[in-house]
């Protein structure tokens, strides 16, 4: 199955990769914890319009994370 990476999942791909997986895990892990998405033809187009929302938020995230690691010490 093709999926759109909608993070970045370590050894696999990053944001807006379209990668070939198993069924099972993308049915089982990346599709229900919102990781991926199927790579249909509408899915495509649709990601290609959200690509910079989601590059942003996933920028924040790791802003975020960086910040939380460096108040914790």
């Amino acid at each position: 199955m093709q999926v759109i990476l909608l993070e970045k999942v370590t050894n696999l791909g990053n944001l807006g990769d379209v990668v070939r997986v198993k069924d099972g895990f993308a049915r089982n892990f990346l599709i229900p914890q919102r990781k991926a998405r199927r790579a249909t033809e509408a899915a495509i187009a649709d990601f290609a319009a959200r690509r910079a929302e989601l590059e942003k938020i996933a920028a924040e995230m790791q802003y975020h994370d960086t910040l939380n690691s460096l108040r914790s010490r």
